[in-house]
């Protein structure tokens, strides 16, 4: 009777140590994958970044070389335009880049003021020296101590946190040209 109860303590005793380590385990195990995943999830956002970083990079290399002149000169006049009328108008100086300051002729501003003139926006606006941009202008007023930049880079990085989402969506297919998913396509059809 006294081996038979030992050998049910023991049995009893041995139950309790395998469920206590079967508990043990199944917390391990969910710590380890719990930690996997995070470092997955971690791993996948930082490639996810690196991706979108190219392709806003590569979004900078065409707009420094794939204009014509044209579209050049039309953007700059609403960039300046832009400008101006963020800076409230005034006495500005347009500053552009080394190529793009060629279009910034006196007939050129004449006809921007023009145009603010006709929003309400009364403008002097004056040439400076080139600025090391891709492109775009930054208007300044009192020798530089009110600025506003609206240059590629500085539009593409102020639209950069509205943009990534639809570029990485882009970039993985779940949206066409058109910014449309393909669920909203089926809903079209």
């Amino acid at each position: 009777m006294i081996i038979r109860q030992a050998q049910e303590a023991a049995a009893a005793r041995r139950q309790a140590i395998v469920v206590e380590a079967q508990r043990d385990a199944d917390g391990y195990k969910r710590q380890v994958v719990s930690t996997a995943r995070l470092q997955a999830k971690s791993l996948l956002l930082t490639k996810r970044e690196n991706i979108i970083s190219r392709a806003f990079e590569i979004a900078r290399d065409r707009l420094r070389s794939s204009l014509k002149q044209g579209e050049r000169e039309s953007i700059l006049a609403r960039f300046v335009s832009e400008a101006a009328t963020s800076l409230d108008g005034g006495r500005l100086t347009v500053r552009a880049n080394k190529s793009d300051s060629a279009f910034l002729t006196p007939a050129f501003l004449e006809a921007v003021e023009s145009r603010l003139a006709k929003s309400g926006i009364v403008s002097d606006l004056q040439t400076g020296p080139a600025v090391d941009i891709i492109g775009g202008v930054v208007a300044e007023r009192d020798g530089g101590r009110v600025k506003y930049d609206n240059s590629f880079e500085a539009r593409l990085e102020r639209e950069k946190w509205t943009l990534r989402n639809e570029v990485w969506q882009l970039l993985v297919g779940e949206i066409d040209d058109e910014g449309a998913s393909p669920g909203e396509i089926a809903r079209m059809e």
